[in-house]
């Protein structure tokens, strides 16, 4: 099959990559939105996680064909380019992104929040994490599930001299490119970093289109940059490194990136949107739950089946249908009704997590999901102040706390270049080279949060009074977080 592409032009797929792509799983992300909310802002960014997908499916088979080229008959590295190899690559990056649940990551921060308002942090974190990766893995793997089997299926026609074993070792192998940067077993096959990695080809496909469809214009050359791919031995172990010449692209790149986050993936309207959806997500789960009497199975069936296999126009759907708050916000959603901004708060920043402990996924989730309870806590706190100073109007909902994420960051470390036949790592050559320091748009890992906005509902945003007795409850919050830091 040959699909066109507004990035790259004609894009190739196997039959057998038709078929997996054609599966409820892939064909579901049609209806998952790439950025969320952020079509309300920026109206032509209607694209989804199914032309990522296929991008990112192209790029990998790009990048794996020029290293093939290079590196096929070396002595160290051609034991890395197989047919094996190879499908095991590619199906990965065709099934990458199934593990996004409604409106992406929004989505994570709701199921991150409900894990910890009720303590109900399983032993198997990977499947109700913030992480989506881990989600993936976690249904690829499973028998229970019909993608586990089709997997099966094509790679015994595609391999039928392997036995039952080595299937199941290869489909291992497929979930594990997924979520490779959190598994060191895989750190001796260095192509999962085409997956996941400093700067893989999800990476790049997504800084592209996203720009692309938000009118954003980078000059960014993908094809040269895959040009200077190389594999070079990084701490007693094969890896992707770059080459010197593309090493300014890549840095263009990842500035693209920093510029693309807080313009763009950062607007403020997208993260209220986000925030309004999660909140009346979880007043819905929580109702749910009364309903049903607290019952752990129920709840973890019910958060994992009924709403992760929706799809964003869905889970809309099933909010309008119920009464209340959940249907007011799920209405303002559709309308481009949001909620407005009074003011914002600045809070002195925390000690950052040491490296280890942001890399750890379950530490760093429970940070993310404290900080939001952290955050609803705080809107309770000035709702009750409102409710003091005669505001008897204002419902709890009205009031919502919103962070600005930092873009201010450190360059991965794991991006290195090949210069002279010596490694460095990009941000240090960078450095000696041009005296340049690359930003890139990973979130710095902080125990509190540093920007906050306060909104309120637009109804209430009209009342002058309402809006000034917020104002003031903001800013005796500001004096309390800053003492608290302290």
């Amino acid at each position: 099959m040959v699909i066109r592409d507004p990035l790259y032009g004609l894009m190739n797929f196997s039959w057998d990559e038709v078929i997996l792509m054609d599966t409820c799983y892939v064909q579901r992300l049609k209806q998952i939105s790439q950025m969320g909310f952020i079509y309300q802002v920026f109206p032509s960014a209607r694209h989804t996680r199914f032309e990522h997908t296929l991008g990112v499916v192209h790029l990998v088979k790009k990048a794996y064909n020029h290293l093939k080229e290079m590196y096929e008959n070396h002595k160290d590295y051609g034991k890395f380019f197989t047919p094996e190899v190879e499908k095991t690559l590619i199906y990965s990056a065709m099934l990458h992104d199934i593990g996004h649940g409604p409106f992406s990551h929004a989505f994570e921060d709701i199921v991150c929040q409900l894990n910890e308002e009720n303590d109900l942090w399983p032993q198997k974190v990977s499947l109700y994490s913030k992480n989506h990766e881990a989600k993936a893995q976690s249904i690829i793997t499973n028998e229970n599930f019909c993608i586990y089997h089709k997997l099966k299926d094509l790679l015994m026609k595609n391999f039928p001299e392997k036995n039952d074993k080595e299937i199941n070792e290869m489909i291992a192998d497929i979930g594990a490119y997924i979520l490779s940067r959190q598994d060191p077993e895989l750190l001796r096959r260095p192509l999962h970093l085409l997956i996941n990695g400093g700067l893989d080809c999800d990476k790049l496909d997504y800084i592209l289109r996203d720009a692309y469809h938000a009118g954003l214009k980078l000059g960014v050359d993908v094809d040269w940059i895959i040009s200077g791919l190389r594999m070079s031995m990084v701490n007693n172990g094969p890896e992707i490194v770059f080459d010197e010449k593309v090493a300014l692209s890549v840095l263009g790149l990842l500035r693209s990136r920093s510029t693309e986050g807080a313009t763009v993936w950062n607007h403020h309207a997208n993260l209220i949107a986000n925030t309004m959806l999660r909140k009346a997500t979880l007043h819905y789960i929580n109702n749910y739950k009364k309903r049903h009497r607290n019952s752990l199975a129920d709840l973890e069936d019910f958060r994992d089946y009924d709403l992760f296999r929706r799809n964003d126009y869905q889970l809309l759907q099933l909010l309008e249908e119920t009464r209340g708050f959940s249907r007011d916000i799920a209405i303002r959603l559709r309308n481009r009704n949001f909620y407005k901004r009074v003011c914002s708060i600045k809070v002195p920043k925390a000690t950052p997590l040491s490296k280890s402990q942001a890399d750890n996924e379950k530490y760093y989730v429970r940070k993310v999901a404290k900080k939001l309870c952290f955050l609803s806590k705080m809107e309770e706190k000035m709702w009750i102040e409102l409710r003091k100073r005669g505001y008897k109007k204002v419902k709890k909902g009205d009031i919502l706390l919103i962070e600005i994420p930092p873009v201010e960051e450190d360059l991965p470390e794991d991006i290195y270049v090949e210069v002279e036949s010596k490694l460095i790592k990009l941000s240090e050559y960078l450095q000696k080279k041009y005296e340049l320091k690359a930003p890139t748009a990973t979130y710095t890992y902080t125990n509190t949060c540093t920007n906050l906005i306060v909104c309120l509902s637009p109804e209430l945003y009209l009342n002058k009074d309402v809006r000034k007795a917020v104002h003031d409850c903001a800013m005796n919050l500001e004096k309390h977080l800053s003492m608290s830091v302290h």
